[in-house]
């Protein structure tokens, strides 16, 4: 007989049915405090928090640490999952030294490998981002696509089989400079920072490719090295 599901599993199953395919919350958006999913499921605060662990384990959202719980991906399934640590800017410092060890080669292979077709997908796609910050608009989705296009004209399977794993980091390495009270810094830099990669890579250079991106995930490091937003999530820090 199958077992029935607990009131936190169903929570999740309904959070994730808002996100999936009503597009209640889209990537990027925070989810409503603690207690407005109380009074929304009619549910205790033990349900909830275990409902959201749940769906962090599984990678559709990323709890930020004094700042709230936000909307990651739902199309994403990494082959690992990274628990956020209780310290988001040790979290955020981790994830870019790993980036920055692979990306900027990636872009490397790009400016030599890449077709025609692949560097009119990459600079349209930075063009795009640029509109999308000029407008104000969530530009996520289009820096997945981006880092996902790079990787795709370096032609190496390998690299092209980890990109699950690495769109994963993406998002929550936004949310979570955001979060630090970088959106211009972050603004800014996709702005720029994926332009000059496209840039160089449709110019088929491949040192400027290389050090464009490694520039682009420098900056994004740089702020959070100096960054004070640390400490504990509590539910005062979710209202």
């Amino acid at each position: 007989m199958a077992s029935r599901k607990t009131k936190a599993q169903w929570i999740a199953d309904a959070l994730y049915e808002q996100i999936a395919t009503d597009n209640r919350y889209a990537v990027g958006d925070k989810l409503p405090t603690e207690r407005e999913l109380v009074e929304e499921f009619k549910a205790s605060r033990n349900s909830i928090r275990e409902a959201l662990k749940m769906l962090a384990a599984r990678g559709v959202v990323t709890v930020i640490h004094g700042s709230g719980i936000y909307v990651q991906d739902v199309h994403i399934n990494p082959p690992f999952h990274m628990d956020t640590p209780k310290d988001p800017i040790l979290a955020l410092k981790n994830i870019y030294e790993f980036r920055l060890i692979y990306e900027p080669e990636i872009a490397r292979l790009a400016a030599i490998r890449a077709t025609d077709e692949e560097i009119r997908d990459i600079m349209d796609c930075a063009l795009e981002i640029v509109r999308l910050v000029d407008e104000n608009q969530s530009f996520y989705k289009k820096d997945e696509e981006f880092h996902s296009l790079v990787t795709k004209a370096s032609h190496n399977d390998v690299m092209i089989a980890l990109t699950p794993v690495i769109m994963s980091f993406v998002v929550s390495g936004i949310l979570i400079s955001i979060a630090s009270g970088g959106v211009q810094i972050t603004n800014n830099n996709a702005r720029e920072g994926h332009l000059a990669v496209a840039r160089f890579i449709a110019a088929r250079d491949e040192v400027g490719a290389y050090s464009a991106m490694r520039i682009h995930l420098e900056t994004n490091l740089k702020f959070i090295s100096t960054s004070n937003t640390t400490g504990p999530y509590t539910e005062q820090d979710h209202e």
